[in-house]
């Protein structure tokens, strides 16, 4: 994107140097005209190029942090049981808004609290989150 730019600023300095018919000479855009212009026209190419760059860098690093940008990214969020199959080792359950189909080593109830420990296709797999007994507090 930066080249094309860069060549829409030259084309834009060429076309006022090129519209003014050179025999009139009198006619011709002066450099104290287009000099000022194209500065400030290639001062907010650069700077709409930076900010760009910079919001991008931006998004990478909180994708990074919070560890987004692909499935597996759902790795270590919180779920919540909505309903289980006979056996408790399947079902379906809540992550962010949203119901996933799951699958877990240990039998869940609904309503319980797991975490993900991973993303197979459209399936998460659970782990139960360990309860913090509130006795003695």
């Amino acid at each position: 994107h930066g080249a094309v730019a860069l060549g829409g600023l030259i084309a834009f300095v060429l076309g006022l140097l090129w519209v003014v018919d050179p025999s009139q000479p009198a006619l011709a855009i002066g450099v104290q005209v287009w000099l000022p212009i194209a500065l400030v026209l290639g001062g907010s190419i650069f700077a709409v190029a930076w900010f760009a760059r910079r919001s991008l860098q931006l998004a990478d690093l909180a994708a990074e942090r919070i560890g987004g940008r692909s499935m597996s990214g759902l790795s270590g969020y919180r779920a919540v049981v909505e309903s289980v199959a006979l056996d408790g080792r399947s079902g379906k359950a809540l992550v962010r808004g949203e119901t996933w189909n799951f699958v877990s080593a240990e039998a869940l109830k609904p309503g319980q609290a797991a975490s993900i420990v991973q993303v197979q296709g459209m399936t998460v797999e659970l782990r139960p989150e360990v309860e913090v007994s509130k006795k003695g507090v």
